[in-house]
């Protein structure tokens, strides 16, 4: 009868180990992802950021979530190490670390103003929200290297930079108002 019932507690044992593990193996991509959204203290960097903090909300329990005040020293070194500039930026997305991606044969990166931005005429970024939500879904779309933004005052971007980021614009396509 002893051996009867340690058999049985170790059956009961070893169902609640392999229970367990099947609970924890079955994690969703989100839980594992870290949003940073860095933002400045200004007009048009709060109106995206207001934009941006409406489209996440609904994502607020799925992922790691932050909002990062790029004038604080602290938020610039870390912005800085991310290929991000201090100067004359005005908004970025860092998805676990990395501010490239590659979406629908595109690559997309998530630095200066997203498409629905477009109106004010500078710091022109090549992403919309549907690449945020597409790469939220997938981080396998992340690039493993992140570029480096280089702003000049009043919103001009080198020529080059504005042709490798160009070719992910395509005005109307994808965006969310």
């Amino acid at each position: 009868m002893k051996l009867f019932v340690r058999t049985l507690i170790l059956i009961v044992f070893i169902q609640a180990s392999f229970f367990v593990a099947s609970a924890t193996a079955g994690s969703t991509a989100g839980e594992e992802t870290t949003i940073e959204v860095f933002y400045k203290n200004q007009p048009p960097s709060m109106e995206t950021l207001s934009q941006v903090e409406s489209f996440l909300s609904s994502y607020q329990g799925d992922f790691d979530i932050r909002y990062l005040d790029m004038e604080e020293p602290d938020n610039a070194a870390y912005m800085q190490s991310l290929g991000f500039p201090i100067e004359h930026f005005p908004f970025g997305i860092a998805i676990n670390g990395k501010t490239s991606a590659r979406v629908g044969g595109e690559t997309i990166v998530f630095g200066n103003f997203p498409g629905f931005m477009h109106h004010i005429g500078r710091h022109q970024g090549n992403w919309t929200l549907d690449h945020l939500e597409a790469v939220m879904m997938d981080p396998e779309k992340l690039l493993p290297d992140n570029p480096v933004i280089e702003n000049n005052p009043g919103g001009e971007q080198d020529q080059q930079q504005q042709e490798r980021q160009g070719q992910g614009q395509r005005q109307g396509r994808g965006q969310r108002q």
